[in-house]
């Protein structure tokens, strides 16, 4: 008897193949092992084995272009997930904020400042209108300049001014 007439039953077959029996069953379904020839207890061994070794081969050989086009694209994916994870989870913890909430708070500082700074001008005129000293004049501009300033930076104006926000979002 030569190594090409070796028969085993599929119990004996799984044991050389590692596998379970239902396996070995599943595999000649697939075409991957030959068939039993003859009956079902007629499983040509070295048949069975180099063609489930050349399976094994294939399945571990290196990918091809569009495995590795495949796995890239699934990389990329995975990454962007867990950017995105990292994004909400530092927001949670309030390491970041919304831009548009801070071009909001910003638009209405800046808007706060030009109001200000326009409304000097006519609370001034009449205080200044009958002083003739420049140094007293400077120093009227100095002093309503450095209020208005206390005033915009004062925790009452930014409390205020994020409440007011808040306000017109829930509107």
């Amino acid at each position: 008897m030569s190594n090409a007439d070796i028969v085993v039953t599929p119990d004996v077959l799984a044991k050389f193949l590692r596998v379970n029996t239902s396996r070995v069953h599943q595999l000649a379904r697939e075409g991957i092992i030959p068939k039993p020839k003859g009956g079902r207890a007629n499983w040509d061994l070295m048949a069975c084995v180099h063609a489930y070794w050349d399976y094994k081969e294939q399945a571990t050989e290196k990918p091809k272009a569009k495995d590795a086009e495949y796995w890239g694209e699934q990389t990329r994916l995975t990454k962007a997930r867990a950017d995105r994870e990292e994004l909400d989870l530092a927001e949670k913890r309030g390491q970041l904020v919304d831009a548009v909430e801070i071009i909001q708070e910003y638009s209405n500082y800046v808007l706060a400042c030009r109001a200000k700074l326009l409304g000097m001008p006519t609370k001034l005129a009449y205080e200044l209108i009958e002083m003739n000293n420049p140094n007293i004049i400077e120093n009227k501009l100095e002093q309503a300049i450095d209020e208005a300033l206390l005033e915009l930076a004062s925790e009452e104006f930014i409390n205020s001014s994020t409440s007011e926000t808040n306000s017109e979002d829930s509107q």
